[in-house]
């Protein structure tokens, strides 16, 4: 009588986990609170409905308004509460830090998409119902309307990823460094700022800037250096994030 060996539990489970496996694995923890996907939405249908209020009781002719940030804003402080909160849960659960920083690019990534397609619909609402009835330019501030639908996207995506790499670059300087990195941080980015700022004045150039964003389409003035931005925030949150304590 032969008798044959059925394989454990154990050994089943100790099939190797593959890389985009562990980066899934990473999301799901990091997509735990559904609430991150609501609130950006929420805090802009908010500041459309106050503006909505205060310009339908105000005479203004073609009202032009900020509100649309509201949304950028609350997509940066999603950004670092996704490290300072989510990081050191996630190593405690096995995920590397790669694993967690790709799963949290993936997810800036495919909601820049989202809000970018969702921006662009507003914006076609905002067309057809002139301004929502008041002539209320919301989503359609003249410097970011594009001529069409695929290129809008892009730029109200692109801004997006830009504050998204920045929130988990500012998330991870604080989970490494503390409220310390945090001030140097700020210290070096408007000594930085400053310096571009006084360079510029230096050499004459103010004006070739203005005549660059104001004459460029939004695609090139706006969605190319959000763009670049991205990449070189994104990339400095890597360096930071690998070597970040638990």
């Amino acid at each position: 009588m032969t008798l044959t060996h059925a394989p454990a539990a154990s050994d089943e489970a100790r099939v190797p986990r593959t890389g985009w496996s562990r980066v899934l694995d990473a999301a799901r923890v990091q997509y735990l609170g559904r609430a991150v996907l609501v609130w950006p939405w929420a805090v802009l249908a908010s500041a459309l409905a106050i503006n909505l209020v205060v310009f339908a009781l105000i005479d203004t002719d073609d009202p032009t308004t900020g509100g649309l940030a509201s949304l950028y804003v609350v997509a940066l402080i999603v950004a670092i509460q996704t490290v300072s909160q989510f990081l050191p849960f996630s190593l405690g659960l096995g995920v590397t830090r790669r694993a967690f920083y790709a799963a949290a690019t993936l997810g800036a990534l495919g909601q820049a998409l989202v809000y970018g397609i969702g921006l662009t619909v507003l914006l076609a609402i905002e067309d057809a119902t002139g301004g929502w009835g008041l002539t209320l330019h919301f989503f359609g501030v003249d410097f970011v309307v594009t001529d069409d639908p695929f290129s809008q996207v892009l730029v109200y995506a692109a801004p997006f990823l830009l504050v998204s790499a920045a929130g988990l670059l500012w998330g991870a300087v604080a989970k490494r460094w503390g409220s310390s990195g945090i001030f140097l941080g700020l210290i070096a980015s408007a000594l930085l700022v400053g310096g571009l700022v006084v360079l510029l004045g230096q050499v004459d150039a103010w004006s070739a800037v203005a005549d660059f964003l104001g004459d460029s389409p939004a695609l090139l003035s706006i969605g190319l250096p959000s763009l670049v931005g991205g990449v070189l925030l994104g990339a400095a949150g890597y360096l930071v994030v690998r070597r970040t304590p638990a």
